[in-house]
């Protein structure tokens, strides 16, 4: 079994707070800053590439009914997978008869859909206060469960260039051509040529490269991180009884080898997630 899953299916954690798209190495250069000495980390492989299949892997065919997770993404909702989102598993990756089989509402005791009403359309993302206030609404109001809590971010876009953002990308012609020039050069070179023929950048990331430079995109994302990490730090203070966890679903490449992103590659920096132990300061 992953390790990864097995220290979240041992429920050695009263909170688990999931950074989406976070690194261990920008993690460990970030992390005490904001919690100090507090705390034990340590380096854990995830056992996926991306969100939806990392739920799959981590929660199919289990049961946390002890457990109420507060959701982000649709990939995990008590709705159930739309028949866009069985598509896209569908066609991508091998996970697809998994996701359509995973009823979370059967997995959990409670999901709170937080995508369905707090995604903020101007900045294309749900903000980490609106996530936060909902962890610690649900604490209080169900001491004796624990809760699962998945961000949106550090997931572009990210809100360190709230007030920057890259127009919706257009469909656009000669996809398969575009997936093939994926395949066979980097995502630095293809972002160039599309910015030379005057179309749009293909996500944020690229969009941040182009304007910002290498350096600028791992700004953004660095910021966004120690954002998130002093929101994760309202939760900890908030309930010094309980031991909080902080972990992610999966890395992000960020300029490594030419390539932005994480969808489907499987080196160090996407598949290294941090394991972050803070244990009760108060019983």
């Amino acid at each position: 079994m992953n390790e990864q899953k097995k220290l979240i299916l041992q429920r050695d954690w009263d909170v688990l707070l999931i950074i989406d798209t976070c690194r261990y190495d920008f993690f460990e250069e970030t992390y005490k800053e904001i919690f100090g000495n507090t705390g034990k980390l340590r380096k854990i492989i995830s056992p996926a590439t991306w969100t939806g299949a990392w739920v799959a892997e981590i929660f199919h065919g289990e049961k946390l009914d002890d457990t109420i997770f507060i959701s982000a993404h649709k990939w995990l909702n008590s709705k159930g997978p739309s028949s866009e989102q069985v598509r896209v598993f569908s066609e991508r990756l091998k996970y697809g008869k998994m996701i359509r089989e995973l009823d979370a509402t059967k997995i959990f005791k409670d999901i709170v859909d937080v995508w369905s009403f707090g995604y903020d359309e101007k900045i294309r993302a749900i903000c980490p206060n609106i996530m936060t206030n909902e962890t610690i609404k649900t604490i209080e109001k169900n001491p004796e469960n624990r809760v699962i809590t998945q961000y949106f971010q550090i997931h572009d876009p990210y809100l360190y260039y709230a007030n920057d953002r890259p127009k919706k990308v257009k469909k656009i012609s000669f996809e398969n051509l575009q997936i093939f020039l994926g395949n066979v050069i980097s995502d630095e070179v293809l972002c160039k040529l599309r910015e030379m023929t005057g179309r749009l950048p293909v996500n944020a990331l690229s969009y941040y490269y182009l304007k910002y430079g290498k350096e600028g995109l791992r700004k953004g994302y660095r910021e966004d991180l120690k954002m998130m990490l002093n929101y994760a730090k309202k939760i900890v203070d908030k309930f010094p009884d309980k031991k909080v966890v902080i972990t992610s679903d999966h890395g992000e490449r960020l300029g490594e080898g030419g390539d932005f992103g994480h969808s489907g590659q499987h080196d160090k920096v996407v598949i290294e997630v941090p394991w972050f132990e803070i244990p009760p300061r108060k019983k």
